[in-house]
């Protein structure tokens, strides 16, 4: 077993880490402030050393969508045969909206919102809109007799996001807690909560009723890629 490092060893590490965290910020401060005249690799670079300085905070996007129109995609997908077996480690109970695996009467839904919400997640967190791609899309049904929450958890992603789709009077509990904040966020029909993927959160239980989100999960799109030619695993 090795030996617990000194006061002395720490306090040299430390002011190594300190050095190495100084001369990469100079670095990536020499490129342009813009994100659209940057390429996708240091739009990452910038994102992720910053991250945990800047994107703490969850953010809300009032009425992303119209309540009529997040009504309309309820009502689209209440009788399809929901699936709880696409996510292993925290599984949900959704419909998949990406590709193939899509219901017909809900591939309207995946182009809509890569459209409304993609240039605000992209001007948000410092991307260029082309850098960025759906890694998940998918519809959750919570519901008190079910599934009615999920635990804390991150995504495998670099943000996520997520729709309250139905009426907040159709249901009782709710929302997501964020850990970086101990906050409960609660939206409104048609609201975005967008944040950081690595920020720790659960869906609050729900104790009447049903409550129906749509969520997405956001990476760069060479990313998206390069996993897609790993192997699966079994």
């Amino acid at each position: 077993m090795l030996d617990a490092l000194t006061p002395e060893e720490e306090e040299f590490l430390e002011e190594r880490r300190r050095r190495i965290r100084q001369q990469q910020e100079v670095a990536l401060n020499r490129l342009p402030d813009d994100p659209n005249q940057r390429s996708t690799r240091d739009n990452r670079r910038i994102f992720g050393f910053y991250r945990q300085q800047r994107f703490i905070q969850p953010m809300v996007w009032p009425q992303c969508l119209a309540p009529a129109e997040a009504d309309a995609i309820v009502q689209q997908c209440k009788d399809l045969a929901w699936d709880t077996s696409r996510h292993s480690a925290f599984a949900t109970t959704d419909v998949p909206l990406l590709r193939e695996a899509c219901p017909p009467l809900l591939q309207h839904v995946a182009p809509r919102i890569r459209t409304v919400v993609l240039p605000r997640l992209a001007s948000h967190f410092g991307f260029r809109l082309e850098d960025l791609a759906f890694r998940d899309l998918f519809i959750v049904k919570y519901t008190a007799e079910g599934q009615s929450g999920l635990k804390l958890h991150t995504d495998g992603c670099l943000f996520s996001f997520n729709i309250l789709l139905n009426c907040p009077t159709q249901f009782d509990g709710g929302g997501t807690f964020f850990e970086s904040t101990q906050q409960v966020v609660q939206p409104d029909q048609g609201d975005c909560v967008y944040h950081d993927a690595r920020i720790q959160h659960r869906g609050v239980d729900i104790t009447r009723g049903e409550r129906y989100i749509l969520v997405g999960f956001v990476d760069t799109a060479d990313t998206i890629q390069k996993d897609s030619l790993l192997p699966v695993r079994i």
